[in-house]
């Protein structure tokens, strides 16, 4: 289904087509429709399927400019909050709307300024709740509520602080929720804080077709040379590897620049700067290697 035959505005059309966006995926045609119809929707799909679209595009369709926050976006993490909030920016350019992102790990002065400027706000459930309590933000004005990776939320120990977030926002408002699981904490969310929302899903796994598993038994004393030769022997494109604690990123992105692999460590010890250039290093690929822990 293209673009076109969702009614979206023509400054969010231009903006797609200049981007390379003409086909929508499948979470985007089931999600934009009932966005548009006003319905509370719970989204469940795959990693990469493009949900951050399909939620931001009907939004940006329907709040206008000066009117304050009238979007909150709750994420887990500051990475996926900077994510959210590019996708949010790359789109809302056409119809000259202000997001913002608030999120830890950075000075919270320059936040302030966010809620009077914005009509978008995505952030992390922590630092949102350090401006609520000093009164910084307004949410009179909010229309949309977005609960991003919900389930990750959960996992991080997020639960009471987004329950006292939504409960201080308007009743009357459209709840969008998304989540590649419903384990029953998240359950109980859809249930006290959604209106008989619409359950939309698509593939929740990675199609295995797509994969290609193979593992080698080797001694701990080869496992860095076996790396550094599979690394130099295969430099297209980039490689992800995960490692269990912070010390070992460290340890291994050091090693591995030693050894003049262009490698980049990200995890939660390093600063939020250091996080920042090392996924925006990723994006523009000017690196080989990120080394990273399965939390960021």
């Amino acid at each position: 289904m293209k673009f076109e035959e969702f009614g979206l505005k023509q400054s969010l059309l231009e903006q797609l087509s200049k981007h390379g966006f003409q086909e929508a995926t499948a979470i985007q045609e089931k999600v934009i429709p009932e966005i548009h119809k006003g319905r509370d929707v719970v989204g469940q799909s795959e990693t990469g399927s493009g949900k951050t679209i399909a939620f931001s595009l009907p939004i940006l369709d329907k709040i206008h400019k000066g009117k304050g926050v009238q979007v909150l976006v709750l994420t887990p993490t500051r990475e996926l909050c900077v994510q959210v909030k590019d996708s949010f920016e790359l789109f809302g350019k056409g119809v000259g709307l202000h997001i913002g992102a608030v999120y830890g790990g950075v000075g919270i002065n320059p936040q302030f300024s966010e809620f009077k400027r914005a009509e978008v706000i995505v952030a992390t459930p922590g630092r949102l709740m350090d401006h609520m309590k000093r009164g910084s933000f307004n949410t009179e004005h909010i229309k949309f509520l977005v609960l991003d990776e919900v389930d990750k939320m959960c996992e991080m120990g997020f639960v009471e602080d987004v329950e006292q977030i939504i409960n201080q926002l308007p009743k009357q408002r459209q709840t969008l929720l998304f989540s590649a699981t419903l384990p029953e904490n998240v359950k109980g969310i859809i249930h006290r804080y959604l209106h008989n929302p619409v359950m939309l899903k698509t593939k929740t796994k990675v199609d295995k077709s797509l994969l290609k598993l193979s593992y080698y038994e080797v001694k701990d004393y080869e496992k860095f040379s076996l790396m550094a030769h599979f690394l130099n022997k295969n430099n297209k494109g980039l490689s992800l590897v995960f490692c269990a604690t912070r010390h070992q990123v460290d340890s291994l992105s050091f090693n591995l620049q030693k050894n003049g692999i262009h490698a980049m460590a990200i995890h939660g010890g390093l600063s939020q700067n250091r996080r920042d250039f090392a996924l925006d290093s990723l994006k523009k690929q000017h690196i080989q290697v990120l080394v990273a822990t399965d939390v960021a």
